[in-house]
């Protein structure tokens, strides 16, 4: 399952959000060409028409930019806005990924098997699929199956809603 998700994210760097995919075996495995590197000023550029204008191919390019330097964690935070304030489907993907994937950063794993965050990252990628991601329909079709419709998103974020109700109510 996890070797999946990793060739999922290797996929989404090398080919964007509307290709097949092809295989690959580890993360680790990624090599990034140094020569392709953007700069500071390109980068910030990118950041601005993608968050501020809602452009989806400056979002795609400085963000995979992200994921073959390995910065998932700094990505997080710009994945999130383009989600929300934009509906970007690629930018959900990349949010699934970054929560299910395992990490370990200045020696703090960075992955956690709690329900909620469980939850979140599924409300992440069915929404991709739902705003008609190809790459999000292949981990759909690998959790769920083919014979199996997918739930709607709606239903994890109650999961999300119950779960903080219960740990409210713990002393």
């Amino acid at each position: 399952m996890k070797l999946v998700l990793f060739v999922f994210l290797s996929l989404i760097m090398v080919t964007g959000c509307n290709h097949t995919p092809a295989k690959q075996n580890k993360l680790s495995d990624v090599q990034y060409n140094s020569d392709k590197i953007l700069s500071k000023r390109q980068a910030d550029s990118l950041w601005r028409m993608a968050i501020n204008e809602g452009d989806f191919t400056a979002y795609n390019k400085i963000s995979n930019d992200y994921l073959q330097r390995l910065k998932n964690y700094e990505l997080y935070y710009y994945a999130l806005i383009m989600a929300n304030k934009h509906q970007c489907p690629e930018a959900y993907e990349q949010l699934y990924f970054i929560l299910t994937s395992p990490a370990l950063v200045d020696g703090v794993n960075m992955i956690s098997n709690d329900s909620v965050t469980r939850n979140q990252a599924m409300f992440y990628l069915l929404k991709a699929y739902e705003l008609g991601s190809k790459d999000a329909q292949y981990s759909i079709q690998d959790l769920f199956g083919d014979s199996i419709s997918p739930p709607k998103s709606d239903i994890y974020l109650k999961r999300i809603e119950d779960n903080y109700r219960r740990l409210e109510r713990k002393p």
